[in-house]
């Protein structure tokens, strides 16, 4: 009699289920071949062509990270390498200040621009999740798309507004102070001092209700050169009085 055939030792242990689906490392290869870069490409991949040998949820298959899967270089895995740390994320309403004007279409578009880089740092990619107490009373993705005018009306008076002590790069002084009412999202200040040439020294939370002191402090404290510059013998006086009846903004508190 012939002598029995047997498998390779490398065959041993395995089951059915270990060639139902190509092997990780083709699927990996086949990823980077096809140029998908994240998973929401892949899912609608599959549900499009319906591969045979390519499991749907590759992750579970493989027992493995999506990140792992995509290889390390891909949209998926850079968006989660850059994960907004709590103490970066953007204030419920000022990314809702952001996000509304770049007039979405849906979250479909809010995605693909998301994974394609174009959402301003601090505003995470499932604000549902990272928001969700806000989600839940303020009216989902229509509120936070700006979907509706009456939402971003909504949006714009719960933006609180800012103090903004700056200079003039143009104009240097040591002691000439410039004032700004500040109405839009914080996370815009750096852009907009950049191209006004502004040396930003403050910025304190705006108080309407104590409009007419802070007022009287800067008359008091300096001499008036137009209806927002003063000059001071002593910015540091300024200071002092300021913090008695306004709070310092601190991002992210």
């Amino acid at each position: 009699m012939p002598p029995r055939v047997k498998l390779p030792p490398g065959l041993e242990g395995k089951t059915r289920k270990d060639f139902k689906c190509v092997s990780l490392e083709y699927l990996q290869h086949a990823i980077q071949d096809l140029g998908l870069k994240s998973v929401r490409e892949y899912y609608l991949f599959h549900k499009t062509f319906k591969p045979a040998g390519y499991p749907r949820q590759a992750n579970r298959y493989y027992g493995v990270k999506w990140k792992v899967i995509f290889g390390g270089n891909n949209i998926f895995s850079q968006r989660y390498s850059h994960a907004v740390m709590r103490a970066n994320l953007t204030p419920f309403d000022d990314a809702v200040a952001l996000i509304q004007p770049m007039q979405f279409t849906g979250r479909d578009a809010f995605l693909e621009a998301f994974d394609a880089g174009k959402i301003p740092k601090g505003i995470p990619r499932q604000p549902q999740d990272r928001y969700a107490f806000n989600w839940a009373r303020c009216g989902g993705w229509f509120y936070f798309l700006g979907k509706d005018i009456k939402y971003r009306l909504e949006a714009a008076k719960n933006v609180k507004p800012l103090l903004i002590l700056y200079k003039n790069e143009d104009r240097p002084g040591g002691n000439v102070i410039n004032i700004m009412i500040y109405r839009e999202s914080h996370r815009t200040i750096g852009n907009m001092a950049v191209k006004q040439n502004m040396e930003i020294v403050k910025i304190y939370k705006w108080n309407p209700d104590v409009a007419d002191h802070v007022f009287a402090i800067f008359n008091t404290t300096g001499t008036q050169q137009t209806d927002t510059c003063w000059m001071f013998s002593n910015v540091f006086e300024l200071y002092y009085e300021l913090s008695s009846v306004l709070d310092d903004f601190k991002p992210g508190l």
